[in-house]
């Protein structure tokens, strides 16, 4: 799922689509909203694959509407950056299972994993999985009886 705003001056537009593809240098959206070419955007795209298998990501985004067609949008990127998401508890007492679930748009951690600047390749998703990050609790859940 990708979430996306204007940041131009003037009237805001924002919503929700779908990656079509995603490059170094832009990406290809499905997306309702009617935006002009040349308007300027923030794109938050939640990534399929968790940093050290437990953590979730989002890619967020700066740039421009390049192109436009009946249902999709071509961005031109300016810069991005891989962030974490927030996680939390979620206990489900009838079966004494704790989980950990992820709120979109909300970080754990300020600072950009990986910053414009570098290609994104199947190296650096390697690079990624193996960032070092602070170990998380997950609080412990007593179970009467």
């Amino acid at each position: 799922m990708v979430r996306y705003q204007t940041i131009d001056r003037g009237r805001k537009v924002s919503g929700v689509g779908r990656t079509v593809n995603v490059s170094s240098s832009g990406l290809l959206m499905n997306a309702e909203s009617e935006l002009p070419e040349g308007s300027r955007m923030k794109v938050t795209i939640e990534w399929p694959s968790l940093l050290n298998g437990t953590t979730p990501l989002q890619l967020v985004t700066i740039g421009r509407v390049v192109r436009r067609r009946a249902m999709s949008l071509a961005v031109a990127l300016e810069h991005y950056q891989f962030r974490t998401r927030k996680r939390t508890a979620d206990c489900d007492l009838s079966s004494g299972q704790a989980g950990v679930e992820a709120k979109s748009g909300e970080h754990s951690s300020p600072e950009p994993l990986y910053a414009a600047g570098a290609k994104l390749s199947a190296g650096s998703f390697r690079r990624l999985s193996v960032a070092k990050s602070e170990p998380r609790r997950v609080p412990e859940v007593v179970i009467p009886g």
